[in-house]
């Protein structure tokens, strides 16, 4: 994944995003106090297998480098 943050994050452990983004499954990930180009990926997968194969593609999400779009929202629907 290169240099960066590789990290797995548990949608909807921790209460405050849940609130704030009126969904139990909510997460939020920051990355650094500065806008920058950056290109963020994001998958999910099956939290309750022992090897956490992937549940969905995985999507890109390619961020400007500029305040006005520091934000990515991300809604992934379950379709079966």
């Amino acid at each position: 994944w290169g240099a960066g943050i590789d990290v797995v994050v548990t949608s909807g452990s921790d209460a405050r995003f849940n609130t704030i983004y009126g969904n139990q499954a909510a997460w939020e990930q920051f990355f650094d106090a500065r806008p920058k180009v950056f290109e963020v990926r994001v998958q999910l997968h099956d939290p309750y297998r022992d090897d956490h194969l992937p549940v969905s593609e995985e999507i890109v999400i390619e961020m400007p480098g500029f305040c006005g779009a520091g934000l990515a929202y991300v809604v992934f629907t379950q379709n079966h």
